[in-house]
């Protein structure tokens, strides 16, 4: 369907075919680290096995996540317990998100380049695709853009910060200034961090840390 469409898969298809011809392929695609050799910490394959042995983990879980794990994203994010919903991986919790806010015609203002997921999302929730450019030469966003891409429609501003597909990691100023323009408009923010922990240079700075978002700030629990 036009509906759906993943870029960063298509180019893997074209990538096997030349391949398959005798081409060396380096793929850096694609956020996963097994292929490479990488493990999870032990620490963690050892709870995972732990909780498979657990009989209370056989059973249906409440719908929202499991409370002892909820209470502990509560804790790391700094927000209340019925603030979290646990899903299956960022793409069940931005279908969900979508699900929750969208109407027909409305829009989440996008960056531009952007995740292709979320344009798959807009477009499965018959909303236009509205983009605010990110500057070609550090692809911090740009906030005159941003101002201007917002309409009567927009129920949201999605921020990726370290960007995906950029790599971009954005400096405190811009996203003090993003903030500003979401409480201008009284907006949610949209605030896809998944890369939070692989900055390996210069300053992180997170959403929740910057002055305003008591009043214009949303994160939900779209976290892997």
């Amino acid at each position: 369907s036009e509906l759906v469409s993943y870029p960063i898969r298509d180019i893997v298809v074209e990538a096997k075919k030349l391949e398959a011809q005798g081409t060396n392929m380096i793929y850096l695609n694609i956020g996963d680290p097994a292929p490479f050799g990488f493990r999870p910490p032990q620490h963690l394959l050892d709870a995972a096995k732990q909780a498979i042995d657990d009989p209370r983990f056989s059973a249906y879980s409440p719908s929202s996540g499991d409370p002892e794990l909820r209470q502990e994203i509560a804790k790391y994010e700094g927000v209340t317990e019925d603030d979290v919903f646990v899903t299956s991986g960022l793409s069940e919790g931005i279908d969900f998100f979508y699900q929750a806010i969208l109407d027909p015609g409305r829009n989440i203002v996008l960056p531009s380049p952007t995740y292709p997921l979320y344009l798959t999302k807009q477009r499965l929730s018959f909303g236009p695709e509205l983009f605010y450019d990110c500057a070609d030469a550090s692809w911090e966003p740009d906030l005159d853009s941003l101002r201007k891409s917002i309409n009567k429609y927009t129920k949201c501003i999605l921020v990726i910060n370290p960007n995906n597909p950029t790599g971009a990691v954005y400096s405190r100023k811009t996203l003090q200034g993003i903030v500003d323009i979401a409480g201008e408009f009284k907006l949610p923010i949209l605030s896809d961090d998944a890369y939070e922990m692989l900055v390996f240079d210069g300053e992180y700075t997170n959403l929740r840390d910057i002055k305003g978002c008591g009043s214009a700030f949303m994160q939900p629990a779209i976290i892997r």
